[in-house]
């Protein structure tokens, strides 16, 4: 399995592995009665990383030693909780996760599972299938990010009967959250060589087959709206986008820093989200993004958008002429609406509250 683009990140991401290490043995010596020690997979994911960052102190997360990363080898029998993210960052076939998992039960370490995706991105249903249907078999406890997320995922798998599931609305991520930002637009939209603009729309993120980022930018170009500018950073290498003054930075996606990300999201009104409603996507941290940087969402039909983009969305359809008939009419107003909305909704989705969720779910499994 390839090198993730988080796991490239360079030398910082590795030095905090080697400050876990010896923050395990403090840990370990000092161990308080009653907190908790968490085996995590995708120590480094930027997910992961809020996610730890938030219950800094409440428990003590450690790095499954994986085959991209240096981790601490820590015995089973010490681990309350083995907190199963990405699966294909595990790097483990069929055989490994069968011997893994056997490994967490003879010790009595409880699995928990967050659902980021029905399979991966890549498609492969050879190889993930299997591996999905193992951990499925083996977890104790499931967090889903939307109602319909779990329906979809527990139509596909089959978890045991005794398997907890809850739902958990994804946080923003806090290093994309400063809006303090936002009043300096105007430099940073020089640094991109870019005029100013009423609406300026933001596409982010990785390539995936749901997501319809050309489809949105021939919708652009339809459009008549000329009040609107594209700035895009999500293409595959191999895709081709339509002419228009309007589109004014079309660039295939490529790993950028925290630092990065927040600058584009500073200087733009709303981030789009064309995801196709029928997909295998389960969720997307874009949401949180746009709502940590103070953004309204343009938004398809998709189940997951519908359930927890809320008040800060607009939905602009899915096909192209439903979105170029949205964007003729999209306002100013409708714009500012829609960003208040998302600087209210910050208070309910800050990472601690989420992971104050988290922790009770650990807890009660840990007493099962």
């Amino acid at each position: 399995m390839r090198l993730s683009s988080y796991a490239r990140g360079g030398y910082r991401r590795y030095l905090s592995w080697i400050l876990n290490y010896l923050r395990y043995w403090i840990f370990r010596a000092f161990r308080s009665r009653g907190q908790l020690l968490v085996l995590i997979s995708s120590f480094q994911h930027p997910y992961v990383r809020n996610l730890r960052h938030s219950m800094n102190r409440r428990v003590f997360f450690a790095p499954i030693p994986q085959w991209h990363l240096w981790g601490i080898r820590i015995p089973l029998r010490d681990v309350d909780i083995f907190h199963l993210h990405f699966i294909d960052e595990m790097g483990l076939n069929l055989e490994e996760t069968n011997t893994f998992v056997t490994r967490l039960r003879a010790a009595g370490t409880k699995i928990v599972w967050t659902g980021h995706d029905l399979i991966p991105h890549d498609k492969d249903y050879a190889l993930f299938e299997p591996l999905f249907a193992v951990w499925a078999r083996a977890a104790d406890g499931m967090i889903h990010h939307s109602r319909s997320g779990e329906e979809i995922m527990r139509a596909r798998y089959n978890f045991r009967s005794d398997c907890e599931h809850t739902v958990i609305m994804e946080a923003y991520s806090r290093y994309h959250a400063n809006l303090e930002l936002r009043s300096h637009r105007t430099e940073i939209e020089q640094s991109y060589h870019l005029e100013p603009s009423p609406i300026r729309i933001c596409i982010i993120g990785n390539p995936r087959t749901e997501r319809k980022v050309v489809d949105f930018l021939e919708a652009v170009h339809r459009s008549s709206n000329q009040d609107l500018q594209v700035v895009c950073w999500s293409l595959k290498n191999s895709e081709n986008v339509p002419i228009d003054d309007r589109i004014s930075i079309a660039e295939s996606w490529i790993f950028v820093e925290d630092d990065v990300i927040s600058e584009r999201l500073a200087m733009c009104e709303l981030l789009a989200i064309p995801v196709a409603p029928d997909g295998e996507m389960l969720t997307t941290g874009l949401v949180g993004d746009a709502i940590g940087m103070g953004l309204g969402n343009l938004l398809s039909s998709w189940n997951f958008l519908s359930e927890t983009a809320g008040q800060v969305g607009i939905v602009c359809g899915d096909t192209i002429d439903e979105i170029a008939n949205s964007l003729n009419h999209l306002t100013k107003a409708d714009v500012e609406r829609v960003k208040l909305a998302s600087r209210q909704s910050r208070k309910h989705r800050h990472p601690d509250i989420a992971c104050t969720q988290i922790l009770g779910f650990y807890l009660r499994l840990k007493e099962k």
